[in-house]
């Protein structure tokens, strides 16, 4: 069984070698472009680093199509993504990517439409489920592009709450999970 402490033990071992990667100064700033789907699996992580480079309007588009194509419960589509051009302005507002997320070239928010979802049980865990999904298949297609990316804690800070649905509109909409991407 895994226990929250195991949790806790493989995220600080994960800094650490994080730290000592960059301190030895041989974290690669830049991804390999490949189409081999197990170099992708097997090279893939959370990279929080980015370059000053920014990725393209044309390569943001092209994510932003493609996961249309990726699944969902009952084939609903329920999930759209709003992308962030200035990733900074999401200091105010997220828990997570505190420190690091303001430097990605850009920032995926996925919301879940909720008028997709009926059942109770199905507003509980779907929305969430099918962004996760999407938001997975959208990180692997960045990898295979070259781009970096890192699934972002969505919380969003209570003070900040009503911010945060004023500047991204998400009335009736359930914000599920964010995408770093950068080069």
């Amino acid at each position: 069984m895994i226990t929250n402490s195991n949790y806790q033990d493989r995220y600080l071992q994960h800094q650490e070698n994080k730290k000592a990667t960059i301190q030895a100064g041989v974290y690669n700033l830049k991804k390999k472009i490949t189409n081999n789907f197990d170099t992708i699996i097997n090279e893939r992580k959370s990279d929080r680093i980015y370059s000053e480079e920014k990725i393209t309007k044309k390569q943001l588009n092209l994510l932003e199509k493609l996961s249309n194509n990726a699944p969902s419960s009952c084939n609903r589509q329920g999930v759209y993504i709003k992308t962030i051009n200035k990733p900074e302005e999401l200091d105010n507002f997220l828990v997570g990517g505190k420190g690091w997320i303001g430097k990605a070239s850009a920032v995926m928010l996925f919301f879940a439409d909720m008028e997709a979802y009926k059942s109770p049980n199905e507003v509980l865990f779907m929305p969430f489920l099918d962004a996760g999904v999407k938001a997975m298949f959208v990180s692997l297609i960045a990898e295979s592009m070259g781009i970096k990316n890192c699934i972002v804690n969505p919380n969003i800070r209570p003070e900040n709450e009503l911010g945060f649905r004023r500047m991204y509109n998400t009335k009736g909409h359930k914000f599920c999970i964010a995408l770093s991407l950068g080069l």
